[in-house]
Formats: structure tokens, sequence, C-alpha cells
């Protein structure tokens, strides 16, 4: 813990687990928000996903592997790619879709361009709670910013106004869609 933290906001379609396609409908940059009840929130849930198939990381990175000979950084075939016959090409192709797509039955994901994303930037599964959860969590740390005036000004910690007003435009009547949080890259 203690790195950069993203709080997303996304459209949950999937099961009670949340498994399935995640949609993005908002993102803030919490920065370094570890501590505190925020830091028990994000220790909890990376608790909980320990508890996923540690199997399902090597398929992870077997996608992601082959994906990457597959395809370059902008979607188009790599040199490898490319100079192989059209057909080969097509069977690889449906191949890592194949294993693409098992992987989108067992584990949440967000799309990042063109790709499924299944794991935060330190390699750890995304980290998936409800918004009321953040809500709380952000609301106790943020009384004892303003109360110990850690951060300058009045408003205590600026990120954490911006998400609790967030938050709560997601909450209740307030949102149509059934919503969750992601903390991801904690």
């Amino acid at each position: 813990m203690g790195y950069e933290t993203t709080m997303k906001i996304v459209s949950s379609y999937g099961n009670k687990k949340t498994v399935g396609y995640l949609s993005k409908i908002a993102e803030l940059e919490l920065s370094k928000v570890c501590c505190d009840e925020m830091g028990k929130l994000i220790s909890k849930l990376q608790e909980e996903s320990k508890e996923r198939d540690p199997l399902l990381r090597k398929e992870i990175e077997e996608v992601k592997n082959e994906r990457n000979k597959l395809y370059n950084r902008e979607g188009n075939f790599t040199e490898e790619a490319e100079a192989m016959d059209p057909k080969k090409r097509k069977v690889w192709q449906n191949k890592v879709s194949k294993k693409e797509v098992k992987l989108q039955k067992k584990l949440p994901y967000i799309y990042h361009g063109d790709e499924a994303i299944f794991c935060d930037c330190y390699g750890d599964f995304l980290l998936i709670c409800n918004p009321e959860d953040v809500l709380q969590a952000m609301v106790r740390d943020q009384a004892k910013t303003i109360h110990t005036q850690e951060y300058s000004g009045e408003g205590g910690y600026r990120r954490f106004r911006v998400g609790i007003a967030m938050l709560e435009q997601f909450i209740g009547k307030n949102f149509d869609e059934k919503v969750k949080v992601i903390l991801y890259g904690h």
C-alpha cells in the first residue's frame, strides 16, 4: 500500500460477485490514501482478493503475453503476426480471443482501449466494493483531516472533497444504474 490510488466508478454487469464487464463511468485520482479508514477498506479488499484462485494470475499473464505477441500498443498486428500466413494468424487470433472470453467469465474486468483489464498496474486483481463503503471511509478520513488540520485550508483533503461529492451522486435515487467502485493501483 501507499502507492497512487484511482477511484473508478463503474456500472456493474455481472452477478452478485460482480464477475463480468464493468463499464467505467467516472474516475478520480486519489493519490496516496492508504491510511486510516481508506487504508482499512483497501486492506480488507486485498485480503478478499487473495481468496481468488492463484492459477487465474497465470492465465491472465498467458493471455496478456499472447496478446502482446499478436498486437502492438496501437492495436495493429505486430511484425511477427503480420508476417504470418493470414489463415494461421486468424487461428491465433481466435485462440487468444477464446482464452480472454474464458477469463471474462471468471473475473471482473474493465476495458482500456481494446484490452480487457483484470488486474491493476501492480498485478493485483481489481478491488471492487460498494460506493457506500468508500463514501463512509472517505467521510471519516476527511473529518479527521479537518480536525487535525492536516491540509491547508478549511475543507480538508481536496481529493476527498471531490470524491465525496462524486460518490453522493451515484448513491440512492441520484443515479439509475447499479454502480460499484474499483480502487485501482493501491
